[in-house]
């Protein structure tokens, strides 16, 4: 039991120092809007998408089987230092009771074996989400690359976790 609480703790440890202070760039009293760099690039690469409520870019990708998973661009940027990045993300899974210390000790895992990108939770731990940082300034070949690992990384999860495609 010890172990399981240590794992469950450590996930929530390591997810914490991971996650971005938002810091969106611009004027701050102005109501979200999309991000003209990523419309540009979206536009380039020809990938369809549309904007939500709160400026954020949402694209609809097929993944094998005949499946879709739906990615998110956000317009909101962070700063660190001189670099401005951005998220890219996707919903792999969600469970309304949160998951198991077996599940979380899988995500970790899985963290470890990836080059670009992690999961980390949301939605009081109810909901595994894979995201990528990527330049706030990243080209269209970038986002392409970026938003397709996304929904091929996060719908695997959903596919394995959930049997579904819900997301």
């Amino acid at each position: 039991m010890k172990t399981t609480s240590s794992i469950a703790l450590l996930f929530a440890v390591s997810a914490s120092l991971v996650l971005p202070a938002f810091a969106q760039i611009g004027d701050p009293d102005e109501a979200p809007k999309a991000d003209s760099r990523v419309r540009a690039a979206l536009d380039r690469a020809s990938l369809k998408y549309r904007v939500d409520s709160d400026g954020d870019f949402r694209l609809t990708f097929e993944v094998d089987d005949d499946r879709t998973h739906v990615v998110f661009i956000n317009s909101n940027t962070e700063e660190y230092g001189d670099m401005e990045v951005r998220e890219i993300w996707a919903v792999g899974a969600t469970s309304e009771t949160g998951f198991s210390a077996a599940k979380l000790e899988e995500l970790l895992k899985k963290n470890g074996t990836y080059k670009i990108g992690a999961w980390h939770l949301t939605k009081n731990g109810q909901r595994a989400v894979f995201t990528v940082v990527v330049s706030a300034r990243a080209n269209s070949d970038t986002i392409d690359s970026m938003v397709r690992l996304v929904a091929k990384t996060a719908d695997g999860l959903e596919k394995e976790w959930l049997g579904t495609d819900e997301f």
